[in-house]
């Protein structure tokens, strides 16, 4: 099972890439323990999930083809 993930803000930056594809990953608790393995910086600020153009809070099984963002903190403006 392929899942992309699309980086945007400071997660970008921490990451040092827009996007990447994942492999063998069935939920978004499993996608985002991999994250902090591999991009430590991630754990400075919170941040969010978006599957497929939509928020969670919790985690979700994924599918093939879903596409996951991480998202840095939101500021008002």
């Amino acid at each position: 099972m392929r899942i992309k993930i699309r980086f945007f803000g400071q997660a970008a930056e921490v990451c040092e890439c827009e996007e990447l594809l994942l492999e063998s990953l069935n939920d978004t608790d499993a996608v985002q323990k991999h994250l902090e393995m591999n991009y430590p910086g991630l754990a400075d600020f919170q941040w969010r999930f978006a599957r497929n153009h939509r928020l969670i809070n919790a985690n979700e099984s994924l599918m093939e083809g879903d596409e996951l963002a991480v998202l840095p903190p939101f500021a008002g403006g």
